[in-house]
């Protein structure tokens, strides 16, 4: 099969958008801002803090300027945070949006009976201390007063894709998240279904799915479904049941199963019935996929190492990094078909997947010039490189393998002190 590297038109369409007058008419501070010929312009600065991934924010800067500028420039450390104050982090988040567009558009996704499959859940990210960033996000009292903010992400678990982030104060109501994704999400030709986990249960949310045209499957827990056990026949039937306090009455179906000898209660707005309760087990399970997408996003990409401590630098390097999270997935992607079709003929005992490792590291050390090659040829021969190194790290898919959830709170990993 012949790949069609698609990751180097989304790079070209990255580069071209942060390069588009009105693009940085829209996503820069002030109308005076970038007027000046300086060392480093708009589009620099936006590179500058793509590249700042697993690096100092001083190794970022000279590993840039070695790629990007042929003569040899000088740019400091202070001239950085002083360029990238003068960008909106909405330009961060655009680009971010570039890449689900084309996911959806130009690559062939995966999906679950015709369903693309959704999940969304919320995490805690630990902050660097700024006055600002304090009153902006606040404190988390079980951390020992560490400044927290609370991101929630909408996220495509068979392909690997964040559709929607937001982060917020660590305050916040991971439901009003939840509804606010249901606002910001773009339809795409195939129907969603939406995975919760307990805690996202209330009529409200669920009106608003509805109401919205969305698949829904929500894990319950007790406390949400005390009313509603009188009501329940056998482990699968359909209730119509009254939420007083809420003033609403809704219909779904309620599934119940046991999981290593502890019941689960499911319910759905699925009424088909080839949806078995042996498949909703397998998208109960699928949702796990989110919880690894968190670790893939705090622990490869850094996502907690901040290139800075104002609210405006974390707005600008969570995108930024949810941007590369799905630069990374396109590129798995792309290449998903073809490891397949090698596991397909060589008989192995596993099935195996892409290492995500790999793909990671690679993009690290190629982002910026995937992105700012001109060359089309160039660009065409760095990325079969890339695709060459990925296509023989790959790592066996062992089934049914569980480990216990370790839950720890931590101080902040990365210090800003350290940054250089």
């Amino acid at each position: 099969m012949k790949i069609k590297l698609l990751v180097g038109k989304t790079c070209k369409k990255v580069y071209d958008t942060v390069n588009n007058s009105n693009f940085v008419s829209r996503n820069k501070m002030r109308k005076a801002d970038f007027t000046r010929n300086r060392k480093a312009g708009f589009s620099d600065n936006m590179m500058m803090v793509l590249n700042k991934t697993g690096r100092g924010i001083r190794a970022a800067v000279r590993a840039f300027i070695k790629v990007a500028k042929e003569d040899d420039v000088k740019y400091s450390q202070q001239a950085f945070s002083k360029g990238r104050m003068r960008i909106k982090w909405e330009a961060f988040q655009e680009i971010f949006k570039i890449t689900i567009d084309d996911c959806y558009s130009q690559y062939e996704y995966q999906t679950y009976k015709g369903y693309r499959l959704l999940a969304v859940d919320g995490s805690k990210l630990n902050l660097p201390y700024h006055k600002e960033s304090l009153e902006e996000f606040g404190v988390q009292k079980s951390s020992g007063d560490q400044i927290q903010a609370l991101s929630s992400c909408l996220y495509d678990v068979l392909n690997g894709i964040v559709v929607d982030a937001i982060i917020a104060p660590c305050n916040a109501s991971e439901r009003d998240l939840a509804a606010a994704h249901l606002i910001n999400v773009e339809k795409i030709k195939s129907p969603d279904l939406i995975l919760f986990d307990r805690g996202y249960p209330s009529a409200k949310l669920i009106d608003q799915l509805e109401n919205g045209g969305f698949n829904y499957i929500m894990r319950c827990d007790d406390t949400f479904v005390r009313g509603m056990k009188k009501y329940l026949s056998g482990n699968d039937c359909v209730i119509t049941y009254n939420f007083k306090k809420a003033k609403i009455e809704k219909t779904f179906r309620v599934v119940r199963f046991d999981i290593n000898g502890t019941q689960e209660i499911l319910i759905t707005n699925l009424y088909d019935k080839s949806f078995t309760i042996d498949i909703f087990k397998q998208l109960y399970h699928l949702r796990w996929g989110i919880e690894t997408k968190y670790d893939d996003i705090k622990n490869k990409l850094e996502l907690e190492n901040f290139s800075g401590t104002t609210p405006l630098a974390i707005k600008q390097d969570f995108y930024a990094t949810l941007f590369l999270n799905n630069l990374a997935s396109l590129m798995i992607l792309e290449n998903r078909e073809e490891i397949e079709r090698r596991n397909a003929e060589s008989g192995n005992k596993y099935q195996y997947k892409i290492n995500v490792n790999t793909v990671v590291s690679e993009l690290k050390e190629n982002v910026i010039m995937m992105l700012i090659t001109d060359s089309k040829r160039q660009k065409k021969k760095l990325i079969k490189e890339i695709y060459q190194v990925i296509s023989h790290s790959v790592v066996p898919v062992r089934p049914n393998r569980s480990f216990p959830r370790t839950i720890k709170h931590q101080s902040v990993k990365y210090h800003q002190n350290d940054r250089a």
